[in-house]
This record gives C-alpha cells, sequence and structure tokens, in this order.
C-alpha cells in the first residue's frame, strides 16, 4: 500500500525551528551563566579577515620642567598603539531529519515534537560546548576559540601567576615583554591550598580592592565566577557573620551571591582550570575588557532546512562565528590553589 505524501515542507521545518530556538533565546534562567554574561556586552564585527585589537603600551611624550624658561623641551616622542589581533572561529551543528524518521512518525505534530527535540539538544549542547571552550578551553571541535584558561593554554588570557610574572600570549601580545604594564598582567592571588583554614573572604577582598581601582568606571561589569567547591568553601565562612533581618529570607542553606558588589556565579568549568597548586578557585572577570566578539548575524544563527543531495535527508544549521578578545587585563583576575 503506498505511503501517505507528507503535508509539510522545509519552509515549515525552518518557521518552527526558528520559533523553538527564539523561544531558548528568551529564556532567563540557563545553564550557561558565562555565556549569559557575555552576551551582554558582546560586540559585533562585519567579515575581516582577523579580529585587530588596538593596545597602548608607550607615552606619546614626557614633560619639561621649565626652571628658567630657556630650557630646551624634550622632542622625543613615540608613536601610539601596539594592535593585538586574532583570528576568527567559525563552527556549526547540525540539526537533521532524515525521510524515515518522518515516514515512521507520520504526522505533522509527530515530526515537529521530534524537530523540537532535536533543536533544544543541538542548542544547548552548543552552547555548552562554548562555555567550557570559553573557560577551560579543553574543547577539541572549538580549539579556535580562544580562552580565559591561561593555565592549560599558553595563550590564555588570565595565569595563575603573581604579576608581574605571567609569561603567555594572549592576542599574538607577549604578556612577559609588557610585564610592567598594569593592563597586560592579570591579578593573581596564592590562596595557599587550604580553604578550611584560610580566609576566602580576605582573597576575595584583596583582589576585588585591586580590581576596582584599575576597573573604575567599568565596576558594573565585574562578575566573580567560582568553582562548585569554593561556592560551597565561601558558603561556610560566611555562614557565620550572615544576620538574618527579614523573616522572609531565613534560610541558612541560602548562598550568598553577591560579594563586595560583586555578583558571584558558580560554574564547574572553574574548578578544571589546573590542579593542585594551579588549581583555580575563582575568577573576576571585567567583561568590559574581556568581550566576545560576533560576526553579524552569526551569533547561535539558525539556518533554513535544506534537503541533502544524495541522501533522503533534510538538514539545518546553527551557526557561531566570533572571537574572545580582550584590550585590558589587569582589572581581571585568578585566585589560585585552593585544593
Amino acid at each position: 500500500m503506498p505511503t501517505t505524501s507528507l503535508t509539510f515542507d522545509n519552509q515549515l521545518l525552518t518557521t518552527t525551528l526558528y520559533a523553538i530556538i527564539d523561544e531558548m533565546k528568551s529564556q532567563i534562567d540557563r545553564p550557561v551563566l558565562f555565556v549569559d554574561n557575555i552576551e551582554k556586552n558582546m560586540e559585533t564585527e562585519d567579515g575581516g579577515e582577523r579580529l585587530i585589537i588596538p593596545l597602548n603600551f608607550d607615552r606619546h611624550s614626557t614633560t619639561t620642567q621649565l626652571s628658567t624658561g630657556y630650557e630646551p623641551i624634550n622632542m622625543t616622542v613615540q608613536p601610539l598603539g601596539t594592535p593585538g589581533f586574532t583570528v576568527w572561529g567559525d563552527w556549526i551543528r547540525p540539526v537533521v531529519i532524515s525521510g524515515h524518521e518522518e515516514r515512521i512518525n507520520r504526522g505533522k505534530y509527530k515530526v515537529l515534537d521530534i524537530l523540537e527535540e532535536r533543536a533544544k539538544d543541538t542548542y544547548n549542547g552548543m552552547r555548552l560546548d562554548f562555555q567550557r571552550q570559553l573557560v577551560t578551553g579543553d574543547v577539541a571541535t572549538l580549539s579556535d576559540c580562544n580562552t580565559i584558561n591561561g593555565t592549560s593554554d599558553t595563550t590564555g588570557f588570565l595565569e595563575p601567576v603573581a604579576p608581574p610574572g605571567q609569561t603567555n600570549t594572549v592576542v599574538n601580545v607577549s604578556k612577559s615583554a609588557h610585564s610592567t604594564s598594569l593592563g597586560w598582567q592579570n591579578q593573581a592571588l596564592d590562596h595557599g591550598g587550604a580553604p578550611a583554614t584560610t580566609s576566602l573572604i580576605d582573597a576575595l577582598y584583596d583582589q576585588c580592592v585591586r580590581i576596582r581601582e584599575l576597573a573604575a568606571e567599568n565596576a558594573a561589569k565585574l562578575c566573580i565566577y567560582g568553582s562548585l567547591d569554593m561556592g560551597i568553601a565561601l558558603k561556610e565562612q560566611i555562614q557565620e557573620f550572615e544576620r538574618y533581618v527579614d523573616s522572609k529570607e531565613l534560610d541558612a542553606g541560602r548562598m550568598v551571591m553577591m560579594f563586595n558588589g560583586l555578583p558571584i556565579e558558580l560554574i564547574r568549568d572553574v574548578g578544571n582550570n589546573g590542579t593542585g597548586a594551579t588549581g583555580w578557585g575563582f575568577t573576576i572577570i571585567d567583561h568590559a575588557s574581556i568581550k566576545w566578539v560576533s560576526q553579524s548575524g552569526y551569533h547561535f544563527k539558525t539556518g533554513e532546512f535544506v534537503t541533502q543531495s544524495g541522501y533522503d535527508v533534510r538538514a539545518s544549521f546553527l551557526h557561531l562565528m566570533g572571537q574572545l578578545k580582550t584590550n585590558y587585563l589587569g582589572s581581571s583576575s585568578v585566585i589560585f590553589n585552593v585544593t
């Protein structure tokens, strides 16, 4: 008996996919807090073979003091600007449905249910990989994406080494060559490896003081990210100082999600950056200086469903193109050796 022909086309699948992804983007609570925050400060570019990042490490001229008025003026000058650069990352992930699956799941809504399940899995999976690469730098299929993890990656932005001893090369500019520049060495504090007996509160406060002095007007874009273990340890240390003034908030297990005016986000990826003496417990990120730059129109862009040549298969491609950049590291930090 011949199969009843299907009554929906590529356009219907495409429109439905757009609606599914748009709905997911509008949700507030997603388990990719680092990605959520970089998207709030995301920049866009149109084209270009690489991303150029203007940096300045020199003063154009120096001051001459006039005591008699006849002193020669120091006319020694230097050009401003030392550009960093990084290449674009370009990634794609398919949502696929075969003709066989459409036929055995006969009917419009059964097929669209399959599409919704696969769209969500593709979108969530790509975003989780994206966050992990940004924070830990160990996702092979996104290896072209820059990472903040300067422990495992010599091009990673942040190092668990006190300034001025950092040596990574970030956006193709050496940190060791500019070791005396405040903005090209991140803050770092060795906690000493004993969170049960050494104050995380003191460590965080130390780094907040140093960072706020450099972040200045961008302080509103600072965020603390902690590993899950350090979030638990911080709660244990803070709890003895908590005073409950509102009965509605009387909850001994409620995590304090602010410190020194900065929000705290706990993500397990932070705990994967190094081990032992180099293991990260907290990182403070200045999202005004460490940013995601998207190729315009290609930030988790959904494509049209297209029948694949030679196969009884239809596919749409979720597309991400951009790069993580930085133009200043002094207002970001790593608190390490907390295992």
